[in-house]
């Protein structure tokens, strides 16, 4: 008896943590065999209460129709203790609220109702989830809604989506993403360091784009920017690839672009001058009143950067990572030169050497001139940027005490610089040097210090004109193009003129296989291959001499022929009937002997008939 009331003592303890109900939460919950935790309530749910032990029984959480709304923090954190979590969100839920699912890295996959409208804050953040597929009717993803979460490589968002938030998708896997024609903004930083993003189309519809927008994005090589955008956030551009490139439609009313870099069509700000460019040399136009922050950031290849009067703002971090700009020039307009704050939740941009704070950020500079006297330079006010040792900071003293140079340390921070001040009291006589003397690949740069103070100032000298040597030429064909290629003695530089083809260039006939009669001879171009044939017509033989076959008689005709030595073929022709002068011409002489034998024994005849008489 004992042992049944033991047994059934065990299956109750079992069946009521299988069934127990959370009064403080106001929802039910079983948690079955299978690892399905099935979570009930009517309206808004607050979350359960299951022990460690519990949650690392849990494979899928189940919502019951009912649930219209998650509340905020519902669920933060609760599969901690799990393993690879499916999350199935019931039909009637509408809402999910604030940092719901915040930081549920075993949180592998979801599913959304069709009835869902809304996703707060930080509701899937640091979520383990692969893909995302919103429903058609999600009209608002609240910011940093799947921050962190590292492991997302895929998703789909509805077509009635309004704004995607702050930080929405940070540093997620992504590596391509459509976004609907139904978007009107996306939020600061909503894409920063997704650093598998190469190439995003932002639709016409969409009105703006917050600062830092694509922060760290890496890997991002196009971005196209539609005619509708009116508003792009400072700093959208921070740390992207630095080959990528900005496609503007040409309707935009809002922005231009000029030999790659990006304003404001009233070319009153300066948004971003690309990284990728090779000139090492930029004035900044006339006109130009803003300099955002970070818009020079990483131009490696400038040398000289030329900022105009009539500049008032320049912001933070704007000249950061221009290594190879070691002076500039602040005009006497600039009114301010800003910070870049720092963010929440980014302990990289905090790291040594990396303060983001100051248009100056992680300072390549040798020498800063402010001309302004708008700008206080004391050394408490540099004290609150970062400025590396060594440089030189030039500006107008502000008191008779303010004169000469000294050095200043960085508050905070060991590093020292120089802060030398500029007497406004006299007329600067300059004298003038070549620094740097200018090539065919570079400009170079003129000084023109001043005897009396030291200031210096400096001025680029035009690049020289390539000098070309003799063209090395590569011959046309019948194939293909020549060329004449002229290189510049003086660098690497070169160019190319075409030549035109040429015409087919044949070797001799082939007449290896020729009949006497007709025959098709062929010949081929020495270059493309190309076979040319012709039909030889007409008497072809190769006859020898002609030989008497019939000799010829007085009465007679005779005949000779001649024998084609390729074919056999004889050819016969008749020998004219000889004539009497013909027939004995051979015996002239003999008769011209007999003529005068008789002549001579006619005189003896007649000379003896004399004597005997």
């Amino acid at each position: 008896m004992r042992r049944w009331i033991a047994i059934c003592a065990a299956v109750f303890v079992l069946l009521a943590c299988m069934f127990a109900v959370s009064a403080e939460e106001d929802a039910a919950w079983t948690l079955g065999a299978d690892g399905t935790l099935t979570v009930s309530c009517e309206g808004v749910c607050n979350g359960v209460s299951l022990s460690e032990e519990q949650w690392k029984q849990v494979k899928t959480i189940v919502f019951t129709e009912g649930v219209t709304e998650i509340g905020d923090y519902a669920f933060d954190h609760v599969t901690d203790h799990a393993q690879r979590v499916s999350l199935v969100l019931p039909e009637g839920l509408t809402k999910i609220g604030r940092e719901a699912f915040l930081g549920n890295g075993e949180l592998r996959s979801i599913r959304f109702p069709s009835t869902l409208r809304e996703i707060g804050y930080g509701a899937f953040a640091y979520a383990g989830v692969t893909e995302i597929v919103l429903p058609s009717g999600v009209t608002v993803l609240s910011g940093a809604a799947f921050y962190d979460c590292v492991e997302l490589t895929s998703v789909t968002l509805s077509d009635t989506l309004v704004e995607i938030g702050d930080y929405a998708f940070h540093h997620t896997a992504i590596e391509s993403i459509e976004l609907p024609s139904s978007l009107d903004a996306i939020g600061h930083g909503a894409f920063a360091y997704c650093y598998k993003l190469r190439s995003l189309t932002v639709p016409e519809g969409v009105l703006s784009i917050g600062g830092k927008v694509f922060w760290g994005c890496g890997a991002l090589e196009e971005l196209y920017l539609p005619a509708s955008l009116t508003s792009i956030g400072e700093s959208a551009f921070r740390d992207t690839n630095r080959a990528m490139r900005v496609y503007l439609d040409a309707d935009n009313a809002h922005y231009c672009v000029a030999d790659d870099v990006l304003f404001t069509k009233d070319r009153k700000i300066l948004v971003r001058y690309p990284a990728y460019k090779t000139d090492t040399a930029y004035t900044v136009p006339d006109g130009v009143e803003t300099i955002f922050g970070e818009a020079f950031c990483g131009a490696e290849n400038l040398t000289l950067l030329t900022l105009p009067e009539g500049l008032k703002t320049i912001g933070g971090k704007a000249f950061a990572g221009c290594t190879n700009l070691k002076r500039i020039v602040i005009p006497e307009s600039v009114t301010a030169l800003e910070e870049v704050s720092v963010g929440v939740g980014f302990p990289d941009f905090t790291a040594a050497g990396n303060h983001g704070v100051g248009p100056f950020g992680d300072s390549c500079f040798a020498e800063i001139v402010v001309l302004s006297r708008t700008v206080d330079v004391t050394a408490s006010y540099w004290g609150n940027l970062y400025i590396p040792d060594g440089v030189t900071i030039c500006c107008y003293h502000y008191s008779a005490t303010d004169k000469g140079a000294r050095k200043v340390k960085t508050y905070g921070f060991e590093s020292e610089f120089t802060v030398a001040y500029l007497d406004e009291d006299h007329e600067h006589s300059y004298t003038e040097a070549i620094a740097t003397a200018p090539s065919c690949t570079a400009e170079g740069e003129k000084t023109f210090t001043c005897s009396i103070c030291g200031w210096t100032e400096t001025e680029g000298i035009a690049k020289l004109d390539h000098t070309f040597g003799e063209a090395q030429i590569t011959p046309a064909t019948c194939l293909c193009e020549g060329e004449k290629r002229f290189t510049c003695t003086g660098c690497a530089y070169s160019y190319t003129e075409l030549l035109p083809k040429t015409e087919h260039v044949y070797d001799a006939w082939d007449l290896s296989e020729i009949s006497c009669v007709a025959s098709d001879v062929s010949r081929k171009c020495r270059y493309c291959g190309r076979e040319q044939t012709e039909t030889l017509r007409g008497n072809l033989h190769t006859y020898g001499e002609w030989t008497e076959t019939v000799a010829p008689t007085m009465q007679a005709a005779g005949k000779e022929q001649r024998v084609c030595t390729a074919c056999g073929d004889a050819q016969v022709r008749e020998v004219a009937k000889l004539t009497f002068s013909a027939f004995a011409e051979p015996y002239l002489p003999y008769l011209y002997a007999l003529d005068a034998v008789l002549v001579l024994a006619l005189v003896v005849a007649v000379a003896l008939k004399k004597k005997k008489k």
